[in-house]
């Protein structure tokens, strides 16, 4: 599961190979994210310029988190971190730490009618042949950066969890380097000997 600034992929891998038929994409990232948090500040903080809008994408990666139960969540409120923008202004941002983010999940939060996260996975799994599906949701590998909010692949196991039903193990695995992980397999990629032989001059 890759989930970047623009796009939502997931990408069933077996055996070291992709399952193009069973590749699914939602037009839902983290651009979308930066929009509804844009949004929610509005009464707080009018972004007005490219830089207004590259400093709530900033606070949106430090402050945000996915919330395992989010109308739980909403009822504890979350408590209040102040962040300064590049200007010095303060702003107080509680709720709204776990409310952007949220989308990922709901998207009809943003204003849209495509599937969650967890519903993009789901679908994908559902397209691999049924032997090999039980692998699959047991190694649930997340990349890009809309992936590293706190929470996020607690939520998603969950959420997958209630689709996939008590017969399967759901697993999601979260490396430290996931922010980087389609660049690291490029580079891993052009490195082995074979990778030359399909070069084209």
């Amino acid at each position: 599961m890759d989930i970047g600034d623009g796009v939502c992929d997931a990408v069933p891998i077996y055996e070291g190979y992709s399952l193009p038929h069973a590749i699914v994409r939602l037009d839902l990232a983290g651009r979308d994210l930066t929009d509804h948090m844009i949004k929610l500040l509005d009464p707080l903080f009018h972004c007005t310029t490219p830089a207004d809008r590259e400093a709530v994408q900033e606070m949106k990666e430090k402050l945000c988190y996915v919330a395992l139960d989010y109308e739980a969540e909403k009822l504890r409120a979350a408590p209040e971190q102040v962040y300064q923008l590049p200007s010095g202004q303060l702003i107080s941002v509680g709720n709204e730490r776990f409310m952007c983010p949220e989308g990922l999940f709901r998207p009809s939060l943003l204003g849209s009618d495509v599937r969650g996260v967890h519903e993009c996975t789901f679908s994908s799994i559902s397209k691999c042949d049924m032997e090999i599906r039980g692998n699959m949701y047991a190694n649930v590998v997340l990349s890009g950066g809309s992936t590293m909010f706190g929470g996020f692949g607690g939520r998603l196991c969950r959420e997958l969890g209630f689709l996939a039903g008590k017969r399967e193990v759901v697993k999601v695995v979260e490396r430290p380097d996931r922010l980087y992980l389609g660049w690291i397999g490029g580079a891993i990629l052009t490195s082995l000997p074979a990778f030359q032989q399909m070069w084209i001059s």
